[in-house]
């Protein structure tokens, strides 16, 4: 029996911000066509690629494309993530947000940061530094009730639930979150 090959494709990607680079990967669905996507801003300490990976797949079955990285000195990456500020961090997710913008079939001007821990807080650091910031109303049309820009989401409180629905309906659960488990911007 063949097994059917998943509707989602990936790809190890590199990016770099501000001289050093950053290895990665790149989620989105099967097939053609510009999806929404998300860059995953991960918490304090060490972390790589794959730290998001249960909500990459479930995104990616949902229509999104996505970008987890490794922190500096993680994985592929080059530098060190103990060196780096939260303005760092933010400036980091800038450019993996500008990286992704950059991706075949993604469409550029969906792109969301979703962030767990300190990726909360970087998240919105990075949204208020950009374009990020601003939901059209055109873009929230189209996308409601997903009409999220950054996303913030503390694993006590949402993410085991997260990682079984968003498969099902990304849209849905995101429009559920509570105002502590989320923010709008």
């Amino acid at each position: 029996m063949t097994k059917d090959p998943p509707p989602f494709e990936t790809a190890e990607v590199e990016f770099e911000d501000r001289g050093t680079t950053l290895g990665g990967r790149v989620w989105r669905p099967a097939g053609g066509g510009r999806h929404p996507a998300v860059v995953f801003v991960d918490g304090s300490g060490p972390a790589e690629r794959d730290s998001f990976e249960d909500e990459a797949v479930a995104l990616a079955r949902a229509g999104f494309a996505s970008l987890g990285h490794d922190k500096p000195g993680c994985g592929a990456s080059g530098g060190d993530w103990r060196d780096q500020s939260l303005q760092d961090r933010a400036r980091e997710a800038l450019a993996a947000v500008a990286f992704l913008q950059g991706q075949a079939g993604v469409d550029p001007g969906r792109v969301a940061l979703m962030g767990g821990s300190q990726g909360g807080w970087v998240g919105p650091l990075a949204a208020s530094k950009s374009a990020l910031a601003t939901i059209g109303e055109a873009l929230r049309q189209e996308l409601a009730p997903w009409d999220i820009r950054v996303v913030v989401v503390e694993p006590a409180n949402i993410r085991t639930e997260a990682v079984s629905k968003l498969e099902r309906d990304a849209r849905q659960l995101m429009d559920r979150a509570t105002p502590t488990g989320r923010a709008l911007y």
